[in-house]
Protein backbone atom coordinates (compact mmCIF):
# COMPACT_ATOMS: atom_id res chain seq x y z
CA UNK A 1 0.00 0.00 0.00
CA UNK A 2 1.15 3.42 -1.01
CA UNK A 3 1.78 5.94 2.17
CA UNK A 4 -1.31 7.77 -0.12
CA UNK A 5 -4.30 5.56 0.42
CA UNK A 6 -6.46 5.89 3.05
CA UNK A 7 -5.61 3.04 5.00
CA UNK A 8 -2.33 2.58 5.61
CA UNK A 9 -2.45 6.50 6.63
CA UNK A 10 -4.39 5.33 9.35
CA UNK A 11 -2.62 2.36 10.42
CA UNK A 12 1.02 4.56 9.72
CA UNK A 13 -0.57 7.31 12.07
CA UNK A 14 -1.39 4.60 14.33
CA UNK A 15 1.45 2.85 14.80
CA UNK A 16 3.69 5.98 14.90
CA UNK A 17 1.28 7.29 17.62
CA UNK A 18 1.40 3.88 19.89
CA UNK A 19 -2.46 4.13 19.28
CA UNK A 20 -3.68 1.33 22.01
CA UNK A 21 -6.36 0.78 18.87
CA UNK A 22 -3.20 -0.95 17.30
CA UNK A 23 -2.55 -3.33 20.41
CA UNK A 24 -6.62 -3.99 20.38
CA UNK A 25 -6.53 -5.48 16.28
CA UNK A 26 -3.75 -7.20 17.01
CA UNK A 27 -6.03 -9.37 19.50
CA UNK A 28 -9.22 -9.14 17.59
CA UNK A 29 -11.35 -11.61 16.75
CA UNK A 30 -12.62 -11.98 12.93
CA UNK A 31 -15.73 -9.97 11.99
CA UNK A 32 -16.51 -8.73 15.75
CA UNK A 33 -16.63 -5.16 14.82
CA UNK A 34 -15.48 -3.17 17.73
CA UNK A 35 -14.54 0.20 18.16
CA UNK A 36 -10.51 0.38 17.70
CA UNK A 37 -11.58 -2.05 14.55
CA UNK A 38 -13.58 0.28 12.97
CA UNK A 39 -11.74 3.32 13.67
CA UNK A 40 -8.52 1.55 12.06
CA UNK A 41 -10.27 -0.75 9.36
CA UNK A 42 -13.39 1.96 8.03
CA UNK A 43 -14.47 0.21 4.84
CA UNK A 44 -18.40 0.97 3.23
CA UNK A 45 -19.49 -2.30 3.05
CA UNK A 46 -19.02 -5.47 5.09
CA UNK A 47 -16.75 -6.84 2.73
CA UNK A 48 -14.31 -3.84 2.66
CA UNK A 49 -14.85 -4.11 6.21
CA UNK A 50 -13.67 -7.25 6.41
CA UNK A 51 -10.68 -6.92 4.16
CA UNK A 52 -9.91 -3.94 5.97
CA UNK A 53 -9.85 -5.22 9.33
CA UNK A 54 -7.87 -8.19 8.01
CA UNK A 55 -5.42 -6.04 6.41
CA UNK A 56 -4.54 -3.47 9.53
CA UNK A 57 -4.54 -6.94 11.71
CA UNK A 58 -1.29 -8.91 9.79
CA UNK A 59 -0.29 -4.79 9.59
CA UNK A 60 -0.14 -4.32 13.69
CA UNK A 61 0.91 -7.68 14.33
CA UNK A 62 4.03 -7.47 11.67
CA UNK A 63 4.98 -4.07 13.01
CA UNK A 64 4.95 -4.95 16.41
CA UNK A 65 8.09 -3.62 18.45
CA UNK A 66 9.27 -2.06 15.20
CA UNK A 67 9.64 1.80 15.11
CA UNK A 68 9.20 2.55 11.13
CA UNK A 69 6.50 1.84 9.00
CA UNK A 70 7.45 -0.56 6.17
CA UNK A 71 4.83 -0.42 3.19
CA UNK A 72 6.73 -3.71 1.46
CA UNK A 73 8.00 -3.87 -1.68
CA UNK A 74 5.49 -3.72 -4.92
CA UNK A 75 4.63 -7.25 -6.09
CA UNK A 76 5.20 -8.79 -3.26
CA UNK A 77 2.28 -10.64 -2.16
CA UNK A 78 1.72 -12.96 0.92
CA UNK A 79 3.01 -15.62 -1.19
CA UNK A 80 6.35 -14.22 -2.15
CA UNK A 81 6.70 -12.78 1.55
CA UNK A 82 6.08 -16.29 2.80
CA UNK A 83 9.52 -17.54 1.14
CA UNK A 84 11.51 -15.70 3.88
CA UNK A 85 10.13 -18.14 5.83
CA UNK A 86 12.63 -20.96 7.74
CA UNK A 87 15.80 -21.38 8.87
CA UNK A 88 19.07 -21.32 6.94
CA UNK A 89 19.37 -23.42 4.02
CA UNK A 90 15.76 -24.54 3.85
CA UNK A 91 13.31 -21.19 3.72
CA UNK A 92 10.51 -21.25 1.80
CA UNK A 93 9.03 -23.95 0.05
CA UNK A 94 12.35 -25.94 1.16
CA UNK A 95 10.95 -25.53 4.96
CA UNK A 96 8.11 -28.11 6.27
CA UNK A 97 6.53 -25.65 8.46
CA UNK A 98 6.62 -22.73 5.89
CA UNK A 99 4.87 -25.33 3.48
CA UNK A 100 2.49 -26.67 6.40
CA UNK A 101 1.62 -22.66 6.67
CA UNK A 102 1.07 -22.42 2.71
CA UNK A 103 -1.11 -25.30 2.42
CA UNK A 104 -3.64 -24.14 5.24
CA UNK A 105 -3.26 -20.41 3.31
CA UNK A 106 -4.29 -21.94 0.14
CA UNK A 107 -6.75 -24.49 1.70
CA UNK A 108 -8.94 -21.53 3.78
CA UNK A 109 -12.37 -22.39 3.61
CA UNK A 110 -14.03 -19.54 5.47
CA UNK A 111 -12.90 -16.49 5.80
CA UNK A 112 -12.65 -17.40 9.84
CA UNK A 113 -10.11 -19.68 8.46
CA UNK A 114 -8.29 -17.46 6.57
CA UNK A 115 -7.90 -15.29 9.32
CA UNK A 116 -6.62 -17.67 12.04
CA UNK A 117 -3.94 -18.53 9.15
CA UNK A 118 -3.59 -14.95 8.68
CA UNK A 119 -2.17 -14.40 12.68
CA UNK A 120 -0.06 -17.38 12.43
CA UNK A 121 1.51 -16.15 9.14
CA UNK A 122 1.76 -12.69 10.04
CA UNK A 123 3.31 -13.85 13.58
CA UNK A 124 5.96 -16.02 11.62
CA UNK A 125 6.80 -13.13 9.44
CA UNK A 126 7.61 -10.61 11.96
CA UNK A 127 10.78 -12.42 12.31
CA UNK A 128 11.51 -11.37 8.41
CA UNK A 129 12.54 -7.79 6.96
CA UNK A 130 9.87 -7.54 4.20
CA UNK A 131 6.13 -7.91 4.71
CA UNK A 132 3.87 -8.33 2.07
CA UNK A 133 2.69 -5.05 0.20
CA UNK A 134 0.06 -3.95 2.25
CA UNK A 135 -2.25 -2.91 -1.12
CA UNK A 136 -1.19 -5.97 -2.83
CA UNK A 137 -2.46 -7.05 0.42
CA UNK A 138 -5.70 -5.50 0.74
CA UNK A 139 -6.82 -6.20 -2.43
CA UNK A 140 -6.23 -10.07 -2.41
CA UNK A 141 -7.80 -10.41 0.89
CA UNK A 142 -10.99 -8.05 -1.15
CA UNK A 143 -10.95 -10.48 -3.70
CA UNK A 144 -10.46 -13.71 -1.99
CA UNK A 145 -13.58 -12.40 0.08
CA UNK A 146 -15.52 -12.49 -3.19
CA UNK A 147 -16.15 -16.72 -4.11
CA UNK A 148 -15.88 -15.31 -8.08
CA UNK A 149 -12.30 -14.35 -7.45
CA UNK A 150 -11.27 -16.54 -4.64
CA UNK A 151 -9.04 -19.05 -6.32
CA UNK A 152 -7.16 -16.94 -8.42
CA UNK A 153 -5.89 -15.22 -5.13
CA UNK A 154 -4.91 -18.73 -4.13
CA UNK A 155 -3.15 -19.47 -7.15
CA UNK A 156 -1.31 -16.31 -7.24
CA UNK A 157 -0.30 -17.09 -3.33
CA UNK A 158 0.74 -20.20 -4.17
CA UNK A 159 2.69 -19.29 -7.18
CA UNK A 160 4.29 -16.56 -5.35
CA UNK A 161 5.53 -18.62 -2.62
CA UNK A 162 6.36 -21.93 -4.87
CA UNK A 163 8.26 -19.72 -7.20
CA UNK A 164 11.65 -18.26 -6.89
CA UNK A 165 12.05 -14.64 -7.83
CA UNK A 166 14.30 -14.07 -10.96
CA UNK A 167 17.58 -13.02 -10.89
CA UNK A 168 18.58 -10.14 -12.70
CA UNK A 169 20.50 -12.18 -15.23
CA UNK A 170 17.35 -14.31 -15.62
CA UNK A 171 15.06 -11.42 -15.97
CA UNK A 172 17.35 -9.45 -18.84
CA UNK A 173 15.37 -10.44 -22.44
CA UNK A 174 17.08 -10.12 -25.53
CA UNK A 175 14.65 -9.83 -28.74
Amino acid sequence: MSAHHPLIRRLAVAHYAKDSDMSHIRRWKFDHPTGPVTRLAGGATHSEFQAAALTAQSFAIWHTSRREVHYGKTGTNLGRAMRQLGRPGAFGPNDPGARRLADNLLAAATADQLARTLVTIMDRLRNTDHPPNWEQLHTDLADWLNPATRNQVRLAWGQGFATPAATPQEAVTTD
